[in-house]
Formats: structure tokens, sequence, C-alpha cells
């Protein structure tokens, strides 16, 4: 295979691409929430992004080509490893909506109430990351003390990586039934 089809995107890098890139996009995040922080290390956030894309894509280069010399995903794994296009567009454009958001609430121009609003969405894509945290807490506290950085970091990652292929079986389930197929590609009338 060469250099070029091996670079070439398919459906088998969507998933891991985005579950490398989203947690790594979280910490930079993290470390770049605050109206003046924000507006001060712009150049060191958009090095770092940059950066997060491309170890993304190369990870997601590495996972598409052992999906794709393994005969292709098997169907239950499907939903993450050769979604449909409107799974692909529903992840596609949630998680624009959600890069939107989280831009405009690190520079201080989201209003409260949308952030009201938006919360139950957000606990229901969320809720594998939500009950990482909330694990780690339940940890630090039978254990009488914080967990290291390293450890919370890790879990919050795992988190994120549950949440986006949580978003991946979601956004599958929603194109299937948008289409009337199941979520492995069958016409769910046969």
């Amino acid at each position: 295979m060469s250099l070029l089809a091996l670079l070439r995107p398919t459906r088998a890098m969507a998933f891991p691409f985005a579950a490398v890139l989203f947690p790594l996009l979280w910490f930079v995040y993290r470390d770049a929430t605050g109206v003046d922080r924000f507006a001060t290390s712009s150049p060191r956030i958009l090095a770092l992004v940059g950066a997060a894309v491309l170890v993304s894509y190369a990870a997601a280069v590495v996972v598409g080509a052992v999906i794709d010399s393994a005969a292709g995903a098997p169907s239950r794994t499907k939903p993450l490893f050769a979604p449909s296009n409107g799974a692909l567009t529903v992840v596609a454009v949630v998680s624009t909506l959600l890069g939107l958001y989280l831009l405009g609430d690190a520079t201080g121009v989201v209003p409260r109430w949308l952030t009201t609003v938006l919360t139950p969405v957000g606990i229901a894509v969320g809720w594998p990351m939500l009950v990482a945290i909330l694990a780690t807490y339940a940890v630090g506290n039978a254990l009488g003390t914080e967990l290291p950085l390293a450890v919370e970091g890790a879990v919050v990652a795992v988190g994120i990586v549950a949440s986006v292929a949580w978003l991946f079986v979601l956004a599958s389930w929603f194109a299937a039934f948008a289409t009337g197929r199941s979520a492995t590609g069958h016409s769910s009338a046969s």
C-alpha cells in the first residue's frame, strides 16, 4: 500500500481520530480557560491544537490500517469503525457545535441561559465522562486523599474517549432511525 493511500481518510479512521483528538483538545481547553488567559495565549493554543490534530491523525492512520487489513469492522463495532454517512454527519455537527460552544464559553460570550438549556444535551452525550469524573471523586473520598493529577488526567481522558464512542453509537442510532435502517446498515424492513 502506498503512503498516499495509507494517509487517505477512511471511515475506519473517524472514531480513532476523534477518540484521540477530543481528550487532547479537552486538556488544551482546560489549560486555556478564562477570558484573559485565552486571549493572551492564542498562538500557544493554536500550536497545541495543531499538534493535537496531527497526533490524532497519525493514530487514526495506524488504527485505520489495522482495521482495513483485518477485513473491515465486525457488525458490533460498525458504529465506531464503519459509520454511515448520516452518522458521520451527526458526529460532525455535534462536534462542531460543541467546539463552538466551548470556544464561546472560554471567551465569555456564551450566555448563562444557553448553558442551562444545553446541560441536558451535554449530560446525554457526555455521561460516560461524568461517570468517570464522579468515580475519581468517590475513590478519592474513600481513600481520604486526592488522587494524583496523572491518575485524574488519565481517568478524564478515558471518560472522554468513552463519551466519543457513545456519541458515535448515538449518531449511528439517530442516522439509522432517520433513514429506516438498522445501525449495522441493514434495512429494517427485511
